[in-house]
This record gives C-alpha cells, structure tokens and sequence, in this order.
C-alpha cells in the first residue's frame, strides 16, 4: 500500500527479490510435451524507487537484475548425453512509470492509475558453450521498449485492507534479432489484514496472461509462447520500524493453460 500512495517530497526505497521455477506444465488438464525434461530457474532482484511530486502524484524508477538457468537432458546439442545448459543474467528491463492517486470516502477508498515505459536496457546477446544466440525467452532483456498502464485500487477499514491490481504490458515492435513478445496482463486481487502493529497476514489470487510472441520479423507465430497462469499467494508481512517494511509471498500455482 505504501508504494501506492504519494505524498510530497517524500521518497520509497523498495528491493524486491523474485525466484520462479519451470518445468512440466499441462495442455487442457493433460502434460504438455516436454521431450527435452527442459526446466528453468529465473531469479530476479529489483530495486525501486518513488518520489511524491504532489500528494497525489508520484514518479517511479524500477532496476531490474536477472538471471536465467535453463537446463533439459537428451538435448540435440548436448555432449555424451550431459545435461544442455543455457544461462544469462544481467541488467535487465528498466522501468519508468507515473502514478496519480485520488482518495474518497475518508481516505478509505484508494484509486491509483498510472503508466509508463519498459526500457530496452536489458542485454540480448547472451551466447550458449556452442557460441549460439540463447532463444529469446532465455535472455534477460527483450530488447524493446514498450508501453505499460497499470490499475490499483483499494479499500481500508479497521485492521483490513482489500486491494486489487492491475498491470498491463503493450508489445511495442520487434527487436535487433526479429523478434516480437506478445502482449502481457497481470493481476492480482486480495486482503490484507493487520493482527498486530507489526504484523501482516496477506491472502491474493493472482494471474498473468500472455499472448503468443512473433518470430522472423512477424512472419511466424510462436506456437508454444504464451498462456494462462493463476496462483494463489498466501504471504506474511513484518513492520520493522514505522519507515521500514518486509513482505514475503508464496506464490502456488493452481491452474495454468499453455499454448
């Protein structure tokens, strides 16, 4: 909530860590293919910031570090059937956003909209042992820069608060090696409540959809990029001091469509 609100001169340092594994996934309730057991740990580290020009409007900064292991088994380029490993890790997308906020009912009622742009400073040239180009969903930048618009809004009263979130990525043109992400969708719906001045217990659906990404300059469509995801994401949050704050969240998947 406090990312969330603005208030004049006054600035949010925030670092986030996120880690998600891939591996097996299903098709209409069946296991997807997956001949070449591939699985992917992605491990991202952001540090933001937000500054109050008003009390209702804000600028935020957001810099990403990332890294990316892919690792499958019975590759067609391993060697004497050794475990095929791709990795990357670096700078990865920057973020540029604004955010206006206006309060109703006694400042119990937050609506927060705001956009922005992802910058192309992530790198996309990572190379594998063999000196091939990595695919470009193993790369931590995607070379591009893109529109974002975001949505939040929530409600306080007593020791609950209910919010919603909403966040919204516009592929912009493909990048220097002819290729397109499809656009994104994210949202994430929930409450938090307050058992204690210091403690926090958070309880969200969330979900992210993408759409397929374009190859070769828009002349094929990447059949098995994109889908839908949804978690559930029970979570704890600690108020250290009354400036300082730790939120943790577990994200569960419990349903996911690929294309």
């Amino acid at each position: 909530m406090e990312r969330n609100r603005a208030y004049k001169d006054n600035l949010v340092i925030g670092i986030n860590y996120d880690f998600s594994h891939s591996g097996d996934v299903k098709f209409n309730n069946i296991d997807a293919p997956n001949q070449f057991h591939e699985k992917t740990n992605s491990s991202t580290i952001a540090i933001y910031l937000s500054y109050g020009l008003s009390d209702k409007l804000s600028v935020e900064f957001i810099l990403p570090w990332r890294s990316v292991i892919n690792e499958s088994i019975n590759h067609p380029l391993s060697i004497d059937g050794k475990k095929y490993i791709r990795s990357a890790n670096g700078l990865s997308d920057a973020m540029i956003l604004s955010r206006y906020g206006y309060y109703f009912s006694n400042d119990e009622i937050l609506v927060n909209i705001g956009g922005g742009l992802k910058l192309a400073s992530g790198k996309i040239n990572a190379m594998d042992t063999n000196d091939k180009l990595l695919d470009n969903v193993i790369q931590v930048g995607s070379g591009t820069m893109d529109p974002i618009f975001l949505f939040f809004t929530a409600y306080s009263k007593n020791r609950w608060l209910y919010s919603a979130n909403f966040f919204a990525k516009i592929a912009g043109h493909e990048n220097l090696n002819g290729y397109k992400f499809g656009n994104e969708f994210h949202g994430k719906v929930g409450f938090n409540y307050d058992k204690s001045d210091n403690i926090i217990y958070k309880n969200y659906l969330s979900f992210v959809h993408t759409q397929r990404d374009i190859s070769q300059y828009g002349t094929e469509v990447m059949l098995n990029r994109g889908g839908f995801w949804m978690f559930y994401n029970p979570g704890i949050g600690f108020r250290m001091r009354n400036n300082l704050l730790l939120d943790v969240e577990i994200p569960i998947s419990i349903y996911n469509f690929v294309n």
